[in-house]
């Protein structure tokens, strides 16, 4: 009846697969030689760890924006950001529930008063003396740390923090340490920038 085809005749008459990967590269390679093209050389797939291992060994010492950049200074940047997220957040959360501070005046007597941020973050309230004031964000032009400015008439010194209004008036707290002034200071700023 019928005859089913001999598997050897069907094996000799296609190359295997891993023939064909070899041969294939080798024609690519000699058509191009014939057409003046120089080739690339083929890649071994089947000992690629051993390959990059062997050009990660011969990269050492070496630097490229695609290697030490990506490997070094991108993670410890997106831990930076994290921190200063972490800060920000930190800050607003206790601003916005009010916190008591110390603000320094012209004459250099220091009064305690109550400040916070509105719940939008628009608006900075300093409570002194059972009155209130209310200060727009938009409406400071900059923040200093220590002794700047130095052409106000108040008393500064490197635990203070200066906010300058728009209208020229300022606005000095004094802290209690270097790292507190200036997490108050490099927070301020980023939210008044991020106001604009």
């Amino acid at each position: 009846p019928g005859t089913k085809p001999s598997r050897g005749k069907a094996a000799a008459a296609a190359p295997a697969p891993e023939a064909r990967a070899v041969a294939e590269p080798e024609v690519v390679k000699r058509a191009e030689e014939a057409a003046g093209t120089p080739s690339a050389p083929a890649v071994d797939t089947e000992n690629w760890d051993a390959q990059s291992q062997a050009s990660d060994a011969r990269s050492v010492g070496r630097s490229s924006i695609g290697t030490e950049f990506i490997k070094d200074m991108l993670p410890s940047k997106q831990r930076e950001l994290a921190a200063i997220q972490q800060r920000i957040k930190s800050f607003v959360k206790r601003m916005v529930r009010g916190q008591e501070m110390t603000i320094l005046a012209t004459d250099g007597q220091l009064k305690k008063c109550n400040v916070c941020f509105d719940r939008k973050l628009k608006k900075m309230i300093l409570d002194l003396n059972e009155t209130q004031r209310k200060t727009e964000l938009t409406k400071i032009a900059e923040v200093h740390q220590g002794l700047e400015p130095n052409d106000i008439e108040t008393p500064l010194d490197e635990l203070c923090s200066t906010l300058v209004l728009d209208t020229g008036e300022c606005m000095t707290f004094r802290f209690e340490d270097l790292s507190t002034m200036q997490d108050f200071a490099t927070c301020m700023q980023i939210l008044v920038d991020g106001q604009g």
